[in-house]
């Protein structure tokens, strides 16, 4: 039995507003989305002069929210996304992490996946200020949201590694790894990315070969996708001399470290942080077999 007849313009809203936007179980009002759905149904009802009854507004209320809850507004607007860029290019973190709050705090319905996005960028800002116990709090929430976003779990994983925790941070990396080939394939950048950290981590252990094994995947892999003379084989080629350097195989190391600095010298200016940091390295390795430079 219908309990409005006819439908009549706002009528449908109206009741659906009273009856229900009240959740007596969380005391959470309803989403303003779902009147403006609902809206929308009303005004088809009423150019129909459809009558609906009040079984149908609960099911159509219950079936709104499920929808809503897998069509959730989407990510950052770009226009923000800019502004927070721009905030972190200038060191303002903590205005960074207040739009963050606020954006979150003024859209409900956030798809899971993209609030875990804004834990993730709210972390790098602690990271950055080298206050790796937020970071560590706030990637691990995002984490809680999306654990098959690579890269968060590589993010935790450096993370990890910071703080000395290095099986823990191999165990991520090693998740982000597997995510990366199974969506990247095997020859793309980021895997290379993910097999230095693995290197980076073993090379902290102590595990010199294991590292340089993650170390040359990473080399082939960026040799193919960057060619030769990019920074990232350069730091690639400069990873292998670190660990042939405690390996204590000094030749080795300077054979490696030379091709690194032919690389950095030919794409930034004598006196670049990379090229200063590799020349150092090479001085070392250097020092150590009584080689004048």
């Amino acid at each position: 039995m219908s309990i409005f007849g006819t439908v009549s313009l706002g009528l449908i809203t109206n009741y659906l507003y009273n009856r229900f936007s009240s959740d007596t179980t969380t005391g959470n009002k309803m989403n303003k989305e779902i009147l403006k759905r609902i809206k929308r149904i009303e005004e088809d009802l009423a150019k129909q002069g459809k009558t609906i009854t009040e079984e149908e507004l609960i099911k159509a209320n219950k079936e709104l929210k499920k929808k809503l809850k897998k069509e959730a507004v989407a990510i950052i607007p770009p226009e923000l996304q800019t502004e927070l860029d721009q905030l972190f290019t200038e060191y303002r973190y903590e205005e960074f992490r207040n739009k963050i709050d606020t954006f979150r705090k003024e859209n409900e319905n956030i798809k899971q996946k993209d609030l875990a996005e804004l834990y993730y960028q709210k972390a790098l800002t602690y990271e950055a200020e080298i206050n790796y116990t937020n970071a560590k709090e706030e990637f691990e929430t995002a984490l809680a949201l999306d654990r098959e976003n690579s890269n968060i779990l590589n993010q935790y994983g450096i993370i990890l590694y910071k703080i000395s925790q290095y099986d823990k941070a191999i165990k991520y990396y090693k998740k982000a790894l597997k995510i990366d080939l199974k969506t990247l394939g095997d020859e793309h950048p980021n895997v290379a990315t993910r097999y230095n950290n693995l290197g980076s981590a073993w090379d902290s252990k102590g595990e010199y070969d294991k590292a340089i094994e993650y170390y040359k995947k990473a080399l082939k892999i960026d040799l193919k996708a960057l060619g030769d003379e990019h920074p990232g084989t350069a730091t690639d080629y400069n990873n292998l001399g670190l660990v042939w350097y405690s390996k204590g195989e000094y030749d080795k190391a300077i054979e490696y470290y030379k091709k690194a600095l032919g690389i950095l010298r030919k794409v930034h200016p004598n006196g670049h942080l990379h090229v200063d940091t590799v020349e150092k390295h090479l001085e070392m390795a250097r020092q150590k077999k009584g080689i004048d430079l």
